[in-house]
């Protein structure tokens, strides 16, 4: 297999995963064949969800803030069968 590299990526920013499960279709239609997702571990809690405190991690055994785990294996298998790739933001501190 052929590494697949993206060409226009999606950032969707601090969106929640249902959010960004609900853009799949019109992201595709719109050209871009990845979607890059906001950090998605359990990180510090602010009062209106701030968007630095997801680089804030607490529980790198956690996913919370954005969705839970199930939704987001539905966005990542969702994604899939539109042909986009999801790509992780990731914080490693």
């Amino acid at each position: 297999n052929e590494a697949v590299t993206p060409r226009t990526i999606f950032h969707a920013f601090n969106w929640s995963f249902a959010d960004v499960s609900g853009h799949l279709p019109l992201l595709r239609d719109l050209g871009f064949d990845a979607v890059q997702l906001s950090p998605a571990q359990k990180s510090v809690s602010v009062a209106n969800n701030e968007w630095w405190s997801r680089y804030q991690p607490q529980d790198f055994t956690q996913i919370a803030g954005l969705g839970s785990v199930q939704e987001l294996q539905c966005l990542c298998a969702q994604a899939s069968k539109l042909g986009l790739m999801v790509i992780a933001d990731v914080v490693f501190n």
